[in-house]
């Protein structure tokens, strides 16, 4: 049987350009939410550490050179104390890798000389179809903010008493560096690094013998997720399918922390919602007079303010009115009128 005649060659075997950016962009959202993961400074130097420990791997008489990572203003001598790198005297035994990094990473050039787009834009990532316990259909818009570009440049030094170790750690750095740049991949973010210089700072003054040391300046041009960059523009759709009807949106405030109650009112205020309503009764516990206060601290006059579930007194329903509570869910009720 003859093959098939094809009028195209495949020339290359993987994408490049744009068509290699969306397929990366693809990977980092594949069996995961409609959003990505956050990315935050650690998330960064966590990564980059184990850049350096795994892909510069570098070893002498079969052992493999420790990696120092120095990210806070802890002095190298207190630092040492806990090191398992160091003799009976506590005295630094060669050879080892040191990573640094500026404490002030500056705006980044992961988009080149652009800015954001001044305001709040933010980007719809995905739409998912949903349906309410009526079997009504609405649909919730995922959408994240502009992330914060930001420069990060770390320094990776070899210090050692053998050459050879310092040509092996030279080769595998530029060669890493062969194609401009590489990458480190914290939360399945393609992050691009950049090596900048190499400098020698060698010195003779370890018990008379010479060691070596240098160092790589490397900039690494990510930027910065958060939650508060989350925008799931639920409510905001139920709240459509209401029409003229009240809203309420309940939170379960014994499950959250204050900053997570405060950023849950504010979400309800900016999709529209009607009420917020401290818990269903279903959870660990009900209503506090702590969380009602700060619900209605929160949303001020905009939103009403149901507390619901623990209330058995008289007393307790009073104390939930005083703390900013316009409406009340009982199931005591008869009770706490007599």
């Amino acid at each position: 049987m003859s093959r098939a005649y094809k009028n195209t060659l495949n020339l290359r075997g993987k994408a490049y350009g744009q068509e290699r950016r969306k397929n990366l962009a693809k990977e980092i959202l594949k069996d995961s939410t409609p959003l990505p993961k956050t990315l935050l400074y650690k998330d960064i130097d966590k990564a980059f550490s184990e850049w350096v420990e795994n892909d510069l791997y570098i070893t002498f008489e079969g052992e493999a050179i420790p990696t120092i990572s120095l990210y806070s203003n802890q002095r190298f001598s207190e630092y040492m104390q806990t090191w398992e790198g160091v003799d009976e005297k506590k005295n630094i035994i060669l050879n080892f890798k040191a990573i640094t990094r500026e404490n002030n990473p500056k705006l980044g050039t992961i988009v080149g000389p652009s800015k954001n787009i001044p305001g709040e834009h933010s980007v719809l990532m995905k739409t998912v179809e949903a349906f309410d316990k009526n079997n009504r259909k609405y649909y919730i818009d995922y959408r994240l903010k502009q992330p914060t570009a930001i420069d990060f440049i770390y320094t990776v030094s070899l210090v050692t008493n053998k050459y050879e170790l310092l040509n092996e750690f030279n080769l595998m750095m530029n060669d890493k560096f062969k194609s401009i740049q590489c990458y480190i991949r914290p939360n399945g973010h393609f992050i691009p690094m950049i090596l900048n210089d190499i400098s020698d700072e060698s010195e003779y003054s370890i018990d008379n013998r010479q060691y070596y040391s240098q160092t790589y300046n490397i900039t690494v041009k990510a930027y910065i997720i958060t939650e508060d960059d989350y925008i799931i523009e639920e409510i905001k759709s139920i709240k459509q399918a209401c029409q003229n009807k009240n809203l309420k949106v309940i939170i379960e405030t014994d499950l959250l922390s204050t900053e997570e109650i405060k950023l849950a009112c504010e979400l309800c205020i900016k999709g529209g919602a009607d009420f917020v309503k401290t818990s269903t009764g279903f959870s660990t516990s009900g209503a506090s007079v702590e969380a009602v206060s700060l619900m209605r601290r929160t949303v001020g006059t905009s939103l009403g303010v149901k507390a619901s579930g623990g209330i058995h007194s008289f007393e307790e329903a009073v104390s939930m009115v005083n703390a900013g509570a316009t409406r009340l869910g009982c199931s005591a009720s008869l009770k706490i009128i007599k």
